[in-house]
């Protein structure tokens, strides 16, 4: 085999491959995001059952005022969450998708005689182009979650002062089988 047929087919196997270890990536990147779907529907969940034992026990007072308040927030930015996280994995499987096409047209491609070289390059580009959404798509996904958390510490230090103030944490340490924190 002559060294520029050599050259070449390394050249196809090289620009084969590549697409491959993007697969890889999106699959990697597709386990996490599934996980965070999971964890974004459990704590859905969470939020959802101690709304309902609220409502159940029928309590009153500001206290419980803010606190449906932060949950019906909580519920609202979970719900937000788990449909950023469920386009960011439908766009992770059309990049998948587009890379194995890209793969299977390079293939093609130096296989065959065709004059479609710009074949890969478009299913290439739609691929990354897939990949930097889905990362915006984390990103935000990301920023409602830290925006959440915070949101639940406030509402605890807030809460905290005001027991601090009507003397209930000093009844919650003498007395900690009644219950003296929500949870």
């Amino acid at each position: 085999m002559p060294l520029t047929e050599l050259t070449a087919a390394l050249a196809i196997l090289s620009a084969v491959i590549t697409p491959a270890v993007l697969i890889a990536a999106c699959a990697s990147l597709a386990i996490s995001t599934a996980a965070r779907v999971s964890r974004v529907i459990s704590r859905t969940r969470e939020l959802s059952a101690h709304f309902e034992r609220m409502v159940l026990a029928g309590a009153a007072g500001a206290i419980v005022e803010d606190e449906y308040a932060l949950l019906l927030r909580q519920i609202a930015w979970a719900t937000r969450r788990s449909e950023l996280l469920q386009r960011a994995l439908a766009n992770l499987y059309f990049a998948i998708g587009a890379f194995v096409l890209t793969s299977v047209s390079l293939g093609a491609v130096a296989a065959t005689d065709w004059h479609t070289a710009w074949l890969p390059i478009v299913f290439g580009l739609l691929g990354v182009g897939a990949l930097l959404y889905v990362s915006i798509l984390l990103i935000v996904d990301a920023r409602i979650g830290l925006t959440a958390v915070h949101d639940e510490m406030n509402y605890i230090f807030h809460r905290s002062k005001t027991m601090r103030l009507t003397g209930c944490d000093k009844r919650a340490r003498e007395h900690p089988d009644e219950g003296g924190s929500s949870g």
